[in-house]
């Protein structure tokens, strides 16, 4: 098996990038729909000829239901369509192969629902399902619509939120902003300093922080006051204060902080569960477990900072909400596996590179330089033939290199 140098793993630089990021609402400049699923309507997205090869799509016996034809090609969305591209213009098809949104666009993205994002005259525009345009491209980049209606948008330097119809929802512009989250808050920055908005434009917390993630997956936010951060709640109230080094969205019901070089858990309420004392940890999974390193070599926690399995791994992934975590025995070129939540080896070490489970049960792996599919048992369902699989859910499962 060739040996791979996919994996850097820069869990230092994945600590500040990653686990102390506000929430992303992904940009339209790729972002995928139905990112959980990896087989969308039964069907996935392969080149099987390196180089300039066709792609295709394949269904979970590896039969292809709509032969190599296109230049490039991504998997199919909710609706039954998906976007593929020929001779530098891309359109949509639908499962049967049939082109049903003509070739006209210069980028065309994924539908969410019954909109999608498309590319024309370097601007952004969106369009129905019958290849309609909702609003015509006029934006310098456009972020998904949210449940509240509304999307995020850039243009001229400035961030201000639209409609379905295009059209500005409220008159504020901002510097910066971020996409409304469940709660109807969105964060915007004004004067060089953030706060946060309702859904009418109203500014319910004054810009007075320095940072500001985004409220996800908790009822708490992170924010940094000059050198240091803290936690407030969707009124403004300061819940944590302001005594970290650094501080993460909420993520299992739990927020990771750093102090004094160490790093441990806040509860919703505010309270330090964990005391800060690993030399590295990662953000609580769904699941309740996280890695945390000692010297070179990571081990599993669990919610209440108790130790399920000792430094083992010279490398892991954190856990997907699938309940697995990729790890690497050996440094450098080692091959990976995959671990459950109790540090239990369910899939042997074997892979050059290999990604996160999706939602469906499969996980995208390489061998050498070819890919394939993987079920939870490990069992191939696609051997490792194809040169490329549909590279939007490599880059979504698929630690950074």
């Amino acid at each position: 098996m060739k040996k791979s140098r996919f994996f850097l793993f820069l869990m230092a630089v994945m600590c500040v990038v990653t686990l102390f990021s506000g929430c992303n609402h992904q940009k339209h400049s790729g972002g995928a729909s139905e990112e959980d699923i990896l087989f969308n309507q039964g069907l996935l997205a392969v080149q099987e000829d390196s180089g300039d090869g066709e792609w295709g799509f394949v269904n979970a016996k590896g039969e292809y239901v709509i032969e190599p034809a296109f230049d490039k090609a991504y998997n199919f969305t909710e609706n039954g369509l998906a976007r593929v591209k020929k001779e530098d213009k891309w359109g949509y098809i639908n499962t049967k192969g049939d082109l049903v949104i003509d070739y006209r666009y210069e980028l065309a993205y994924d539908f969410r629902g019954d909109y999608a994002y498309v590319k024309a005259n370097d601007l952004y525009g969106a369009i129905n399902e019958k290849g309609e345009y909702l609003f015509v491209p006029q934006y310098e980049s456009c972020y998904a619509f949210t449940d509240c209606g509304l999307a995020l948008v850039k243009h001229d330097d400035k961030a201000f939120f639209i409609n379905k119809q295009g059209k500005k929802a409220f008159d504020q512009t901002f510097q910066d902003a971020g996409a409304f989250s469940e709660n109807g808050l969105a964060r915007v920055k004004l004067n060089d300093l953030w706060g946060f908005i309702n859904t009418s434009g109203e500014m319910v917390i004054e810009p007075q922080y320095d940072v500001a993630r985004s409220f996800e997956g908790g009822s708490i936010v992170a924010v940094q006051k000059g050198e240091y951060w803290g936690y407030i709640d969707a009124s403004g109230k300061v819940v944590c204060d302001f005594i970290y080094d650094a501080a993460g969205s909420i993520s299992g019901g739990m927020g990771l902080v750093k102090k004094d070089g160490a790093f441990g858990y806040i509860n919703q309420q505010g309270e330090e569960v964990i005391p800060p004392r690993y030399q590295w940890s990662s953000a609580m999974s769904s699941h309740g477990v996280t890695w945390f390193k000692v010297g070179e070599l990571y081990g599993i926690i669990d919610a209440k900072g108790e130790t399920l399995l000792q430094p083992t791994y010279a490398k892991a992934i954190k856990f997907s909400d699938f309940g697995l975590a990729l790890v690497q025995e050996d440094g450098g070129d080692g091959e990976w596996g995959y671990v459950d939540s109790t540090g239990k080896e369910v899939i042997d070490p074997q892979f050059s590179k290999a990604g996160h489970f999706f939602g469906d049960g499969y996980a995208i792996v390489q061998v050498g330089d070819k890919y394939g599919v993987i079920n939870a048992s490990g069992e191939y369902v696609l051997r490792p033939k194809y040169y490329n699989i549909n590279q939007q859910k490599i880059n979504n499962s698929f630690p950074d290199d």
